[in-house]
């Protein structure tokens, strides 16, 4: 069976503060799964169909704004999405 993709994010600003502005901020993160990095996860902001890849790491940086939705894909694993 198929393990789940974990999305681990890091750095983001007061989420209230981004409500009242409506406006997109950067967010860095990182895909781990049973706390090994996972290169080459697909994460995909489904409201601006923007997306990215991790790197080596497992590290990626995406933009996003309060209710936008995540969708993380790799190869191995099943897919996931994040509110």
């Amino acid at each position: 069976m198929k393990k789940h993709i974990f999305l681990l994010i890091a750095s983001l600003f007061s989420l209230s503060l981004l409500s009242q502005q409506n406006e997109s901020i950067i967010i860095n993160g990182k895909i781990v799964v049973d706390s090994t990095a996972i290169e080459h996860a697909h994460i995909i902001n489904k409201t601006t169909l923007k997306g990215t890849i991790s790197n080596k790491s497992g590290v990626f940086k995406l933009p996003i704004r309060v209710g936008d939705t995540l969708f993380v894909s790799h190869i191995n694993f099943e897919k996931k999405e994040y509110l």
